[in-house]
C-alpha cells in the first residue's frame, strides 16, 4: 500500500483521508495553508506550522516515504498555489481534484508532469466522464455533447422544482458541501457554480476534445452573473430547469440568447 501526503483539509481533503486510511493506505501528512499535521501508522505524531506553498513542500519531501500527493485545495488564483505542489511533488503519484492550474494554465502543468497525473476528480467526481470522451476521439468527428458538469446547480434547479424555495435549495446544497466553499450569498454561491462550469468545460475541451494550437483557458469563457431579479424571474415560472453544457463541431446546435443572465460561452 502506499504512502500519501494530502495539501489541503477542506470537506475532499477529510474525505480523502477517511476513504485512504479505510483501504489501507498510509497518510503521513495533512497540510493546511498554515499547518502540516504529521502521522504514523495513521496515528496523529506532530503538528508544524507552515509558511506557504513552498515550505509546505519542503517539508513534506524531507519525508522520505512519501510515494503520492493529492492536492485538494480550493480553485483560488487561478492555481498559482496549486502549479507550486504539481512543480513540488513533480517526481511523486500525484492525483489533483483542483480545477483551476488545468483550466487556467493547461500549457505548464503539461511541462511540469505531462499526463503522469490523476485528474478524473476535477472533472466528473471521479468517474471515467474525461477517459471516456478522451478515448473516442470525438475531436474527428461532426458531433454535438451534452453533458451534465456541475451537479450543485442541478440540485437547485431540481429542489425547486419540487416546491422548494431558492433560498432553501442553495442553503441545503451548502449544508451537503455541493456547493464551492467560500461564499455565503446565496446568488453568489450560484455565480460561483457558473465559473466552475466554466473550468470544467476548459478541461475537457483540452484533455478529451484537443483540437490543436493553443489550449483553451477559462478566462475564454464570457459569464453572465445572476441577480436576485434574475432567481426571481427564473424561480416564478416553475420550469423545468437543467444547467446542461454543450460541445459542438457543428453550427446548427441550439443555443441560448447570448448575453442572457447566467449563461457560460466560449468559441
Amino acid at each position: 500500500m502506499a504512502t500519501v501526503a494530502i495539501i489541503g483539509s477542506g470537506t475532499i481533503g477529510t474525505e480523502l483521508r477517511a476513504q485512504l486510511t479505510g483501504i489501507g493506505h498510509e497518510v503521513t501528512a495533512v497540510a493546511t495553508s498554515r499547518r502540516i499535521t504529521l502521522y504514523r501508522g495513521n496515528e496523529r505524531v506532530d503538528s508544524l506550522p507552515t509558511g506557504g506553498a513552498e515550505d509546505t513542500i519542503l517539508k513534506i519531501n524531507g519525508q522520505n516515504s512519501v510515494d503520492a500527493v493529492m492536492i485538494a485545495i480550493p480553485n483560488r488564483n487561478k492555481g498559482r498555489d496549486e502549479l507550486q505542489y504539481i512543480a513540488g511533488f513533480s517526481d511523486k503519484h500525484l492525483v489533483t481534484c483542483a480545477k483551476a492550474a488545468h483550466a487556467y494554465e493547461y500549457n505548464r502543468v503539461v511541462s511540469l508532469v505531462g499526463n503522469r497525473i490523476g485528474r478524473r476528480a476535477t472533472v466528473g467526481g471521479g468517474t471515467d466522464m474525461l477517459e471516456v470522451l478522451r478515448r473516442r476521439h470525438l475531436q474527428k468527428e461532426d458531433v454535438t455533447i451534452h453533458a451534465v458538469i456541475n451537479g450543485t446547480l442541478n440540485h437547485v434547479w431540481s429542489t425547486i422544482q419540487t416546491g422548494g424555495s431558492f433560498a432553501e435549495a442553495v442553503s441545503d446544497a451548502k449544508d451537503l458541501k455541493y456547493a464551492e466553499p467560500g461564499n455565503d450569498d446565496l446568488v453568489g454561491i450560484v455565480n460561483d457554480e457558473l465559473l466552475d462550469v466554466a473550468m470544467k468545460a476548459t478541461i475537457i475541451k483540452n484533455i478529451a476534445l484537443p483540437t490543436g494550437g493553443s489550449p483553451l483557458s477559462a478566462d475564454e469563457f464570457t459569464i453572465v452573473p445572476l441577480d436576485w431579479k434574475d432567481i426571481m424571474r427564473l424561480t416564478s415560472r416553475n420550469a423545468r430547469y437543467r444547467f446542461i453544457t454543450s460541445f459542438s463541431s457543428v453550427d446548427d446546435v441550439d443555443e441560448i440568447e447570448e448575453g442572457a443572465p447566467g449563461s457560460i460561452r466560449a468559441i
